[in-house]
């Protein structure tokens, strides 16, 4: 993709910055330039949202969407978990995602082009180009891995005025499945339960913290508004799978990190 010398990157290259994709060049694939894609990367834990051209950004609850729709999600991808690097490979784990486990893990090589994030495939033949989107001020600063009462993962992130917002799924997928199959092939409520997991994207503005971007359409505009409650308690504004609004609590580990 260029023909200039890349250098290469440690983590303080890479963390505490907000990623937006330019495009991905794989092979086997024509040229991807239109997927809105954002990374929120903090120290150790990252979310990453990746939205198709032409997908509508808002909708309703997930109880009132149509075979189609529900469909129509599957086409997303979203994920997040902790970033390693061993040598000059980063691997990103994927702790919460919306498709079922791939046979590979996600890895690939950082080096930059000037200002641009260059990710070069391993395992994978691909290259995905990255503008550097932080916001001028990277505080507040809010790196949060939760545990739900009924033992679902999320995280809650938050770098200057930029926020994303993740929470699993109830159940896992089984590995070797394609959720566009399992959606397919469900009843609807089932259908629904697949594809009732957030990784949410969002702006803070005089205490108001505004979801602009989701995996699940009726939550874009909604105030997420997260409120420390006693001990490592902490509650958001959340839908439930019924599409009711409530106060989702979740526990935080003081040690992470």
């Amino acid at each position: 993709m260029t023909g200039c010398t890349l250098a290469g990157v440690d983590r303080a290259a890479v963390a505490d910055r907000v990623w937006r994709r330019e495009g991905v060049w794989a092979a086997g694939s024509p040229p991807d330039t239109t997927t809105d894609v954002s990374w929120l990367q903090l120290g150790t834990w990252y979310c990453d949202l990746r939205r198709p051209a032409g997908l509508a950004a808002t909708g309703g609850p997930l109880p009132e969407l149509t075979r189609e729709q529900l469909l129509a999600l599957t086409e997303q991808e979203a994920f997040a978990g902790r970033l390693r690097q061993d040598g000059d490979v980063w691997t990103w784990t994927r702790v919460v995602d919306l498709h079922p486990p791939a046979a590979l893990p996600d890895a690939g090589r950082l080096a930059l082009d000037g200002d641009v994030l260059v990710e070069t495939g391993v395992g994978r033949e691909y290259v995905e180009r990255w503008a550097d989107d932080t916001p001028p001020a990277r505080t507040p600063r809010l790196e949060l891995e939760l545990r739900g009462e009924d033992g679902r993962a999320g995280f809650l992130l938050r770098l200057g005025d930029h926020f994303g917002y993740v929470r699993d799924r109830a159940a896992p997928l089984p590995p070797g499945s394609a959720l566009r199959d399992l959606v397919a092939d469900s009843d609807l409520v089932t259908a629904r339960q697949l594809l009732d997991l957030e990784v949410s994207l969002g702006v803070v503005a005089d205490g108001d913290w505004r979801i602009t971007s989701s995996t699940l359409p009726a939550r874009v505009g909604c105030r997420l508004q997260p409120r420390r409650e006693r001990g490592t308690s902490l509650t958001v504004a959340d839908l439930s799978v019924a599409g009711r609004p409530v106060r989702r609590r979740w526990l935080t580990d003081p040690t992470h990190p």
